[in-house]
Order: C-alpha cells, then structure tokens, then sequence
C-alpha cells in the first residue's frame, strides 16, 4: 500500500466521520508487525490493521471484528474501551493520530526505519510501543516533523538545485511530502 503523505490524508479524511466517536473494543496482534484496533460505535464496526514492517508496511481498514482465537496478544489495554475524539494525520507529516478520551493518544508512524505505533498519555510520553514496549516506556513519542511547503514559485526555484540524479529525484527533494513514485 502506497504510504505517501497524500494517500493518508484521503485516508484520514475519509474514515474520520465513521470512527470518531467509537469506541476502540480491542487492540491486538496475530501476525509478526501487524497491529489490530478493533472500533465499535452506533454506525458499525470496524477493524484497522497497520504493518510496520519493511517492505509492505500499509494501513487499512474494514468492516465488521472478527479476532482470532489462536496466537494473539492483547496490547495497550489502557487503551481499550476509550472514546476515539479524533481521527487525522498530523500537519504537513505521514503521522497517523488517534486522540482519545483521557487525553490518550495512539500514534501510528508507517515509515522509515524505526516504524511503530506508540500509545502516549496526555503528556505525550510512551504509555507502551508495539515494537519495543520496554524501552519506549515513559520516554517522549516521536513528534510530528511537519515538511516544508512549497507554495510559491519562489520557494520552488530555491529549493531545486538540479543535483538530483533525475528528475523524479528532484521533485521529491523540492516537495518532501511526494514520493519518489508520485514524482515519477
């Protein structure tokens, strides 16, 4: 799956009406790298699963829950049973937050070489890591590192230097948030 900034967005935007509100029933794993949120609210059910592992790493979801009953660990349990208030991406950044009641707050990273999903409290340090709980506990989450706009032809023509390989290379450099295959 494409985990490019633009692609989060539309996925953000578009599942922010169906979960907010929910409550998250379940959070779990049943496959090395891949998290399960279980939500429930009056529109339905849902299942979102995310991959931190290289090189398919995705986010989707689906409808309806449906655990199953064999080799699976429950994770963030404080977590569970808590209002989602908000669902997005943070500003300018491939972060996907999850704001919920308690001022809890499920951060799911899908890029880069230390990808992870971090449960933090309200303020923000790690209540529990999906990879390596232990050492994230009580340390600061990753922060969101908005990318610079390029919202004027000026700020284009500072930012390319023409030392790319290609093309495409250079496009990614002058826009951070396009990937090399949007680019190409």
């Amino acid at each position: 799956m494409i985990t490019n900034y633009y692609t989060l967005k539309a996925l953000a935007d578009e599942w922010a009406p169906d979960l907010k509100g929910c409550v998250l029933g379940d959070v779990y794993s049943g496959n090395r790298g891949e998290l399960t949120l279980a939500f429930g609210g009056e529109q339905g059910e849902w299942m979102v699963r995310c991959s931190v592992l290289r090189p398919h790493r995705y986010i989707l979801r689906s409808e309806g829950y449906n655990r199953p009953r064999r080799n699976v660990v429950t994770l963030f349990e404080p977590a569970i049973g808590r209002r989602v208030q908000a669902w997005r991406l943070a500003d300018q950044d491939r972060m996907m937050l999850v704001d919920l009641e308690g001022g809890l707050q499920l951060r799911m990273v899908l890029f880069g070489a230390r990808a992870n999903v971090f449960l933090t409290d309200e303020n923000r340090l790690v209540v529990d890591a999906f990879q390596e709980g232990l050492k994230w506990q009580g340390k600061p989450a990753p922060e969101p590192r908005p990318a610079p706009s390029v919202d004027t032809f000026e700020t284009f023509e500072s930012r390319w230097t023409g030392a790319r390989p290609d093309v495409a290379a250079e496009l990614s450099a002058v826009f951070p948030l396009l990937d090399r295959m949007l680019a190409e």
